[in-house]
């Protein structure tokens, strides 16, 4: 399996990295963690990425501000050094000499696009990246998206850098230490040469393997495709047994 070595130029006294949870923090639907394969798979897929602290941003169609904790006073935030942030909040310091330079926050110049960095450096083995995307089936905020990348960390050692879309101008967008903003996936480098993909398209004649697939279904009892599915992988040579959890 691929290995990922995140490094953190940052101290605070909360988790800034964890493994996806299946159960979505325990915020997913009990039929769905309980008997939807699909979903649970994608939910425990790779780790869970977390603010520095506890903030808040607004854009209002021109320039973009920024609030610490429980602080009331909104401050310039176009280009926001990690240092500055880490002063301001007291939440989290700077852990290597240097890197107080560095922006956590800047205003790109589309409008409402946002650049955000949490004090993370990734290291992946040769021909593996990272996807960077929203945590999946947590509650999408309304107020602002995650924008979807892939960083070739095999060969580029820097920061993990979120791209954030704002849906609305004037209206406060709170991000809390204690819950993801984004997930990380590993992605292999060969999935990146488009042109690899395959795929066929043709009218079907026969409901046979439709009916197969089906047939692990039962009326009376939900989960027929969870069931078959880990039976699978518990015949498989490599079954982890903590993926089941």
């Amino acid at each position: 399996m691929p290995t990922h070595a995140f490094e953190s130029f940052v101290k605070t006294n909360h988790e800034q990295l964890r493994i996806a949870d299946t159960s979505v923090g325990g915020t997913a639907p009990f039929r769905a963690a309980a008997h939807c394969e699909p979903f649970r798979l994608a939910s425990g897929q790779g780790w869970w990425l977390y603010p520095p602290c506890d903030f808040s941003l607004v854009w209002n169609g021109n320039d973009l501000l920024w609030l610490h904790g429980e602080a009331n006073q909104w401050l310039p935030a176009n280009n926001l050094l990690l240092g500055h942030m880490a002063n301001s909040s007291q939440a989290f310091s700077c852990t290597v000499k240097g890197t107080e330079s560095v922006p956590a926050i800047v205003a790109l110049p589309e409008p409402g696009y946002v650049q955000l960095w949490t004090g993370l450096v990734c290291t992946s083995d040769p021909e593996w990246c990272t996807l960077t995307r929203p945590v999946p089936n947590f509650a999408n905020p309304l107020t602002y998206d995650v924008l979807d990348g892939i960083t070739e960390t095999d060969w580029w050692h820097g920061p993990i850098l979120l791209n954030i879309r704002f849906r609305r101008t004037d209206e406060p967008v709170r991000f809390r230490s204690s819950y993801p903003i984004a997930a990380l996936h590993p992605f292999p480098r060969q999935m990146l040469t488009t042109s690899l993909f395959k795929h066929t398209f043709t009218k079907a004649h026969s409901v046979s393997t439709f009916t197969t697939a089906m047939s692990i279904r039962e009326s009376d009892r939900p989960g027929g495709y969870s069931r078959a599915s880990r039976k699978r992988r518990r015949d498989q040579p490599c079954y982890d047994k903590q993926s089941e959890v």
